[in-house]
């Protein structure tokens, strides 16, 4: 495998030099965030709403083939993906710079990847009606994989506009109670007008998995020929059907701004001249509202639940219930900022803009405590139930059992200067501290810088630029205490230091992005071997090359990522991460149809793995974990999992507004390569060799 990589990496140094006629494609969409006029000639256009003020980033639309063989919204995000197998289940990046946390309710880490927060909502602008929706199905009818996903948006004024969307993935799973559903969806209004600017969106989001605590003998997936060569379906795993997590979130979004300035004559030709606004202040208000629960929920014997802990060398006793399991946490934040704003535009001479702000932000924990019991002393309870009927229901309960809840206040401010407008030089920088914590009156703050210039190189642009943060923040409640019937904790944790600092440099003539960062971590949160949370120092160097190669109608892209860990007992990391899709793309068949035929491929070298806690739904650090090999054998497993070749081969069509593509997953399987090694994680598995297929339809008007 060692060779593979050689190899590769030479036919990425090797082309490069052949690349002058790789695809251009537009400067990153971070260097203009200013709203983008409509034109007569521009039928549509699209943005984010950014930052604690609602800065607009435009955002180019997907309108063409590329990345359309990924059929995984995950794996669209980072090039690295850890998760349990079936589509739509718990998954975490493995570069740790593609981490992003995107709601503030701890238990959502995992679903991450999928979750849409306000801030990856697109909000529109279009002269006609848009849509578009898009389906995918792989699998065996009895085990098969399912995506659907669209959006629709219309315009009532030229400056007035609503939308929603919708986004359900539906896995059966090819391993026995491996189900996930997964349901994000949505309604977002925009009012972009000369003075009022709104922007608002509600959004639902619901995650089902149920969990199968893992294959009994993952020999089964990488020795098949000496463990009777068993189907997917009829491997042993430790729960079936009969365990599963559940989290449903809502989330409300507000962003308003209101422009003070004036008109000013613009020339358009030297004979004509129009009228441009020009903000001078802006007054800013944005809301942002959450309300998440987590339910793990578990029917079986202690006998399951036993060997399941046992395999990890995990002690536990049930804290609430001998048999069922019935966990749930609830979490509310509401988060408010006050700004006013001193456009950039203003002054001709110094181009810049100025932010002041101020941050109210409130969290509510509604969890289970371990001090009381709500039903034994209740005579209420026993007037509802026959009698002999409680007394049996009580006696499964041992131990106590109530929710408590808990409001946590976050007073602070915060000031930015920024650039966004121009041709050369564009930056950000915002400061915010808080001097009323969740916990107690010590502050907390964050610090951040981005800048990048863009200067032509061969009359074509290249972008350098470096971004920094340095943040310091309360430990979580969450982290701190948690009561469960399996698994608990309650411990003080330490104030968590963040500081990250990173480079990176952009030519699209030839296709290549570089990119290196430093990390610096102190007292980061990971969940120990007890699946329980603790704290380390941790440092991670991480480097980045992005190279898309064109030669005639050849493509190459490919992402490499090298990343090194100092402290893999509490973060390991692989440490060479690669995507590589090679395809041949033909723009002319029958004059209007464009075609791609190709291959793609991800890999990573073998660490140490995380492991997965049904009970949380966290992955947890683990040195290792037992197999039973019968005759009350039980040997050690390494946890080291990698150096696996998964590759799939595609074939794409795209007719104007139509895309669909037919794909053959895990070829690497079929072909002999890695020796069925394509586990995920300890107990998980990639999933088999299968057929896939994906339509996308755009409709205007």
């Amino acid at each position: 495998m060692k060779r593979i990589i050689f190899l590769i990496l030479g036919y990425i140094f090797g082309l490069g030099a052949f690349a002058a006629d790789s695809t251009s494609h537009a400067v990153s969409d971070t260097l203009a965030k200013e709203p983008m006029p409509v034109k007569e000639d521009v039928q549509m256009y699209s943005w984010r709403s950014e930052g604690p003020l609602g800065v607009v980033e435009r955002v180019g639309l997907d309108t063409l083939l590329n990345d359309f063989n990924v059929t995984n919204p995950a794996e669209r995000r980072t090039i690295a993906l850890q998760h349990l197998g079936s589509l739509g289940s718990p998954a975490v990046s493995r570069i740790f710079s593609d981490r992003k946390r995107k709601s503030e309710f701890l238990f959502f880490q995992p679903y991450e990847p999928y979750y849409m927060s306000p801030e990856d909502l697109l909000y529109f602008n279009t002269k006609k009606p848009y849509s578009n929706i898009s389906y995918y199905a792989g699998g065996k009818n009895n085990r098969k994989e399912r995506r659907l996903n669209g959006v629709f948006t219309v315009n009532a004024t030229p400056k007035l506009n609503f939308g929603l969307h919708g986004d359900w993935i539906n896995a059966y799973g090819f391993y026995p109670s491996q189900s996930t559903r997964n349901y994000n969806a949505g309604l977002f209004a925009s009012y972009m007008g000369r003075n009022h600017n709104l922007m608002a969106s509600l959004s639902f989001v619901k995650y089902e998995n149920y969990e199968n605590g893992g294959l009994v003998n993952p020999d089964d997936v990488t020795d098949p020929k000496n463990n009777g060569n068993k189907t997917p379906e009829n491997m042993a795993v430790f729960f079936s059907d009969n365990a599963w997590n559940t989290l449903n979130g809502f989330n409300a979004y507000l962003n308003y701004k209101y422009h003070l300035g004036f008109d000013r004559e613009v020339r358009v030709t030297a004979d004509s001249t129009t009228k441009e606004f020009v903000p001078v202040t802006s007054f800013i208000y944005t809301f942002r509202y959450e309300n998440d629960r987590k339910v793990y929920r578990e029917d079986g014997s202690s006998s399951i639940r036993e060997d399941f802990f046992k395999r990890y060398g995990i002690d536990v006793q049930p804290a609430i219930k001998l048999e069922d399991t019935h966990d749930s946490v609830r979490f509310q934040h509401i988060k408010q900022n006050f700004g006013v704003t001193l456009d950039e535009k203003f002054n001709t001479f110094a181009k810049f803009g100025l932010a002041a702000y101020g941050i109210v932000d409130v969290k509510r924990y509604n969890y289970q405590s371990s001090v009381g019991h709500p039903y034994i002393d209740t005579a209420f309870y026993q007037d509802m139930y026959d009698h002999d009927k409680f007394t049996a229901e009580m006696k499964q309960f041992v131990g106590p059992l109530r929710f408590d809840e808990l409001t946590r206040t976050k007073l602070g401010v915060g000031g930015s200067l920024s650039k966004h407008s121009g041709k050369h030089l564009f930056f950000n920088f915002t400061g915010e501290y808080f001097f009323k914590n969740e916990k107690d009156e010590v502050g907390s703050f964050n610090l951040e810088g981005n800048l990048k210039t863009v200067v032509n190189l061969f009359k074509r642009p290249f972008v350098v630029g470096a971004n920094a943060e340095y943040r310091r923040e309360c430990p979580d409640f969450l982290e701190e205490r948690y009561f469960g019937n399996y698994i608990s904790w309650n411990k003080e944790l330490d104030y968590k230091e963040n500081l990250r600092v990173e480079g990176f440099l952009d030519y699209q003539p030839i296709g290549l992005t570089l990119k290196a960062g430093y990390s610096n971590v102190r007292n980061y949160v990971y969940w120990n071997r007890y699946a329980k949370p603790n704290q380390a120092d941790v440092n991670v160097f991480d480097a980045t090359i992005r190279e898309r190669l064109k030669i005639w109608y050849i493509h190459w892209d490919n992402e490499l990522t090298y990343q090194r860990s100092s402290n893999e007992s509490a973060l390991p990391l692989p440490d060479l991460s690669l995507y590589s899709n090679f395809y041949v793309q033909y723009g002319k068949l029958f004059k209007v149809l464009t075609v791609q035929l190709g291959a793609d491929l991800r890999y990573n070298t073998s660490y140490k793995v995380p492991s997965y806690m049904p009970a949380t739904g966290m992955f947890f650090v683990h040195p290792g974990y037992l197999v039973d090999k019968g005759a009350d054998q039980q040997v050690a497993s390494s946890v080291d999992i990698g150096d696996y070749p998964y590759m799939n081969v595609y074939l794409s069509f795209h007719l104007k507004t139509f895309r669909v593509m037919v794909e053959y997953n895990n070829l690497s399987k079929v072909l002999g390569w890695g020796d069925d090694n394509y586990l995920s994680l300890p107990g998980y598995a990639y999933n088999p060799s299968f057929l896939k297929f994906s339509i996308s339809v755009n409709l205007a008007n």
